[in-house]
């Protein structure tokens, strides 16, 4: 059965959010919806890096994408994806932060409203 980029939010949104591994989990599963959400919205509005971006990462070289657009929308999804990204590096490779339940509902929030913002440009 095929996983789409919203099935990652929503797992993200289900969890037990009581444990720092539950929080770490729905924080890094959140921003991989919004990657895949915005791989989408590349592909589907043609939109091409800019030049001399081979030397960043995937990650990297999908926020410059969206961070360099001619449109404000697309520039302010690109910020919002570099800041969905830093958390989910946090969440993943910090470990000795916590991430306490306020700040991740707050992010979980956050990446809902990116994602239906990247939703709502693919209509």
């Amino acid at each position: 059965m095929p996983v789409h980029a919203e099935d990652f939010l929503l797992f993200a949104e289900q969890l037990n959010l009581e444990s720092e591994q539950a929080r770490r989990t729905a924080v890094s599963r959140a921003y991989y919806a919004l990657y895949h959400a915005a791989l989408n919205l590349k592909d589907t509005l043609a939109l091409q890096p800019p030049p001399n971006m081979d030397r960043l990462g995937m990650h990297k070289r999908l926020t410059q994408t969206f961070r360099t657009s001619d449109k404000q929308g697309l520039r302010d999804m690109g910020d919002d994806l570099e800041k969905a990204r830093k958390k989910r590096v946090r969440a993943d490779y910090e470990l000795d932060d916590t991430i306490g339940l306020p700040e991740c509902q707050k992010d979980l929030r956050f990446c809902r409203r990116v994602y239906k913002s990247m939703k709502s440009n693919l209509n």
